[in-house]
């Protein structure tokens, strides 16, 4: 943290648990008070992070901290003993983030635009149940920064939460930045999976009536892996240049993020989308794959969809543990604690 992030003012303190059983370990927990603490550093075992939710040192430990709106990290000790020097800066990547620290920020070319782009993603939680997650990356002062990663859905109630996520997110950002009426927005959607009209395409357009005495325009895209799509470059004898951009048509693009892999992102526009700058957004893509907040190394996906799965997955697990206030989350905002 020191030598990496200039964080020269550290106090920290150490706490030693015996996990025996969950309902031990739990009430060691309730007496741990860490109203003082910015973050807690949980070094666990190996043996331990393989644990069934319920049983594990780990879900048991954040959603306490959690609920004290603490953040918190996870160590194994067989990683601490290798003594990596780039491990160890990773470790100090993800703490730095869920302190607040924006690590990265990507500089955008329209800076008199207020955007908002928000990634939309579902996974599938150790029940075997799909779920979606929403995130928000919006842009403040010319720049991009992760914003709020909270909200969670099910497929049932998708739309409904949705739209109240939309409405609760345009109203900030025209509330923080004093945005008068008929003054321009505009919305980026990055899904992966195409919008429906019973889904995506309903949220918006009630958003839109919701705020009509503003410009809004909108834009949605698909981005997917799931194509039969390849790149190649000089016959397959050389990778790929990572950014590599292929326009299909108006509607339709590849964007390529270097090697290992010759399949690229497919990128779709949606036809009723408002906003039809395909090699802009594509543009967007790219830059928020350098957007990583656990690793220095550029990511294969973007975070815009990888972060709504991750953030997604862990509060499902989360929600297994007893007593844990998953409305805590809403007092998190602007801290990665799912990374």
């Amino acid at each position: 943290m020191k030598e990496v992030f200039h964080i020269q003012n550290i106090k920290r303190d150490t706490k030693t648990f015996e996990h025996r059983t969950p309902h031990t370990y739990s009430n060691l927990l309730k007496e741990l008070d860490v109203e003082d603490y910015d973050l807690v550093l949980q070094v666990v075992t190996e043996r331990d992070k393989k644990r069934h939710v319920n049983e594990s040192p780990y879900f048991v430990f954040k959603a306490k901290m959690l609920n004290q709106k603490v953040p918190t990290q996870k160590v194994l000790i067989e990683t601490i003993r290798k003594d990596d020097a780039s491990i160890m800066n990773i470790i100090a990547l993800n703490i730095y983030s869920k302190l607040g620290g924006t690590a990265w920020t990507i500089e955008k070319d329209e800076k008199d635009k207020t955007e908002i782009i928000i990634g939309i993603s579902s996974t599938v939680d150790f029940k075997k149940r799909r779920i979606i997650g929403f995130a928000n990356v919006i842009d403040y002062r010319g720049c991009y920064l992760t914003g709020d990663c909270t909200q969670l859905s099910d497929f049932e109630d998708y739309q409904t939460n949705l739209e109240a996520h939309l409405i609760s997110t345009i109203s900030e950002v025209i509330k923080d930045k004093n945005i008068q009426e008929g003054g321009v927005l505009r919305l980026i959607f990055h899904l992966t999976k195409e919008a429906g009209k019973k889904n995506e395409l309903k949220a918006i357009e009630n958003t839109l009536g919701y705020f009509h005495k503003y410009q809004i325009q909108f834009g949605i895209f698909h981005l997917s892996y799931g194509h039969n799509y390849r790149v190649f470059k000089n016959k397959g004898e050389y990778d790929v240049d990572r950014g590599t951009y292929i326009q299909l048509s108006n509607k339709l693009a590849l964007l390529h993020l270097g090697k290992p892999s010759k399949t690229p992102i497919l990128i779709r526009m949606d036809k009723r989308s408002t906003y039809r700058d395909i090699y802009a957004a594509s543009k967007q893509v790219l830059f928020f794959a350098h957007l990583s907040h656990r690793s220095f190394r550029p990511s294969s996906r973007p975070v815009t969809i990888s972060y709504p799965a991750q953030m997604a997955k862990l509060v499902s697990e989360l929600k297994e543990v007893s007593d844990w206030d998953k409305d805590m989350l809403n007092r998190l905002k602007g801290i990665l604690w799912f990374i």
